[in-house]
């Protein structure tokens, strides 16, 4: 319910740009917490009480009439709203972690270890009447209370714990590729993948889980590769004219759309039993998607002085920076400045949707508790229909730079006032196996391990490094990221210099790499536990040209992997590499002085 009332907050207030909230719950009490994020922040106390207006008003807003159609109406919006919390309760409990944590916190409460069950089944119960006696008592104006908080330019914690364990030096790991087969974790999900005769391919994960099931439709051509320049960041806005069914909301259905650098997807949660609704709007959403003049007044209204804004935040700035670099003229490394994107208009973003959002163009995965049977022919009878076709490609190729033996070159990127350095390594690799997968993750482990525990463990002045990749289509990308105190900044920066200078140059030790081996199949198995997280996962590899089964034979492929591919595929990664600092100028160019 607080999540509705931020939209009319966002709308009746020109410096809220959204509004989110969650419980912290507690023995003796629980927390609604609501958090606004402001634009300017030029008057934060009005902007605070908007927000509580406009939750006041959920409780205590008065009938204007009352007619039955009124009243009906305000009964259908409490169902919607009561659906959708327990589809974001079932959806949380697919994370084997959360669900611990969760029960762990209302067995304190309650004292009843069945309490997750008996909540979920009180919501199921709820009525207008007793969610509204409740708020009046215990979430009325005087019972608030509000902070504001204006950043320092510091960068934000990551992870404060000092952890359990401490680091063993010593310690020599031995991972054979039989411990690696048996205790690393796949998805576990049985597969059906085909494809239509429209040439959409189609994906399907069967996995007994939580009751929920998500359907994810993604297309190549993102903000980086889409054409027309800066048309994708513009249909993101994008509305379906197709409202044949109504509103996905009624029937317990959320939806969302997500815009990468390559990939537009767009994605559907729902209760199991829902499917058949679930893919009927996602078709409906998809192939009817239009930009018309209300979408174009917003993103002129709203949207745009706020991009231009977004351009010039250190972070943002920082990041262009780093992957410019790394991917140098290929269409990945592109970024559309405001100059630019003010000149993109409705009719950029209506040809690149006419392009993209098209059968042969796309990957529609639905992962879940489902039957596999039941939802191909739910999948055939919706989508084998649909007949568009793309008169030219919506998506733009190119080549990735090879410096070869060049120094890894060094961007910096300064922030006015920080009292710390954040460190970015990057690069790109032209591959797409799954084998070059796996050496692309035990590599994001060792660089970003070593990292970690001289930053963290041995120094002492790091929250942690830490590694991840990207499969894009042609691409295997790497980062590695962390921030390091200004005590510290020296030795750290000077460790990476040397671990990127070096890539591919020397063999993995054994110990090394079985540590990064290990590392890598620990993170891998409890990546992808919610079917929110499996269906878009599935889709971005299918677009980038992998089987429909890379995850599920990730153990073998980690398994028979082999320290001389690791450094085969660093030194590939040495070709692209870069390194990124973001900090105070003057510690910047203390730490790497202009052109070292």
């Amino acid at each position: 319910m607080a999540a509705r009332a931020s939209v009319y907050a966002v709308t009746h207030d020109p410096d809220l740009i959204g509004v989110s909230s969650g419980i912290s719950r507690g023995r003796s009490g629980s927390m609604l917490l609501v958090l606004g994020q402001l634009r300017d922040g030029a008057n934060p106390a009005r902007s605070g009480e908007r927000i509580l207006d406009e939750l006041n008003r959920l409780w205590t807003g008065k009938i204007v009439s009352s007619s039955s159609d009124t009243l009906k109406k305000q009964e259908a919006d409490f169902l919607i709203r009561r659906n959708q919390t327990l589809i974001d309760l079932a959806s949380d409990l697919e994370d084997v972690g959360g669900r611990a944590v969760m029960r762990a916190q209302l067995v304190h409460v309650t004292g009843d270890t069945h309490a997750i069950s008996r909540e979920l089944a009180s919501i199921g119960q709820l009525t207008t009447g007793s969610v509204s006696k409740f708020a009046f008592e215990y979430l009325g104006r005087g019972r608030a209370r509000m902070v504001f908080l204006e950043p320092d330019g510091t960068p934000a914690a990551a992870d404060r714990g000092g952890g359990a364990f401490a680091a063993a030096a010593t310690l020599q790991l031995r991972i054979t590729p039989e411990v690696l087969r048996a205790r690393v974790a796949s998805p576990g999900a049985q597969l059906r993948a085909f494809k239509l005769a429209n040439g959409l391919e189609v994906v399907l994960a069967r996995r007994a889980t939580a009751p929920v099931v998500t359907a994810t439709f993604s297309v190549r051509g993102g903000t980086a590769d889409g054409l027309p320049t800066g048309a994708p960041s513009f249909a993101r806005y994008a509305q379906p004219v197709d409202r044949t069914r109504g509103n996905p909301e009624f029937f317990g259905i959320d939806d969302s759309t997500l815009t990468a650098r390559d990939i537009v997807s767009v994605e559907m949660v729902a209760g199991n039993g829902n499917l058949a609704n679930v893919l009927g709007f996602l078709l409906d959403h998809v192939r009817s998607l239009h930009v018309d003049t209300a979408v174009e007044r917003y993103v002129d209204r709203e949207l745009r002085s706020v991009y231009r804004k977004n351009w010039t935040i250190p972070g943002n700035a920082f990041d262009r920076a780093v992957w410019t670099t790394v991917y140098g003229s290929h269409p990945y490394g592109r970024v559309v400045p405001p100059d630019a994107w003010e000149k993109v208009g409705s009719g950029e973003a209506q040809r690149y949707l006419d392009r993209a959002f098209v059968p042969a163009n796309a990957v529609l995965t639905v992962a879940g508790d489902l039957d596999l049977q039941e939802a191909e022919e739910i999948v055939r009878d919706y989508f084998g229909g649909w007949t568009a076709k793309a008169d030219q490609k919506s998506y733009v190729t190119g080549t990735l730079p090879q410096r070869g033996g060049e120094p890894v070159p060094v961007v910096k990127e300064a922030r006015p006032g920080a009292r710390q350095i954040e460190l970015r390594f990057g690069c790109a690799v032209a591959a797409s196996t799954p084998p070059e997968r796996a050496a692309a993750e035990v590599l994001a482990q060792r660089v970003g391990g070593r990292l970690h525990r001289f930053a963290r463990q041995m120094l002492g002045t790091s929250y942690g490094f830490y590694g991840r990749t990207t499969t894009r289509p042609g691409v295997l990308e790497l980062e590695v990221s962390g921030s390091v105190d200004l005590a510290g900044a020296a030795k750290v920066v000077a460790l990476l210099r040397s671990e990127a200078a070096n890539l591919g140059a020397r063999p993995m030790d054994p110990a090394d790499f079985a540590r990064s081996q290990w590392d890598a199949g620990l993170e891998a198995s409890t990546r992808y536990e919610e079917s929110s997280r499996l269906a878009p996962a599935l889709a971005r590899l299918r677009l980038a040209g992998y089987p429909a089964d890379t995850l599920e034979r990730y153990p073998q492929d980690l398994a028979a992997l082999t320290p001389a591919a690791v450094q085969a595929f660093a030194a590939e990664c040495r070709k692209t590499a870069v390194i990124g600092l973001l900090g105070e100028q003057a510690t910047l160019d203390r730490l790497v002085p202009p052109g070292s």
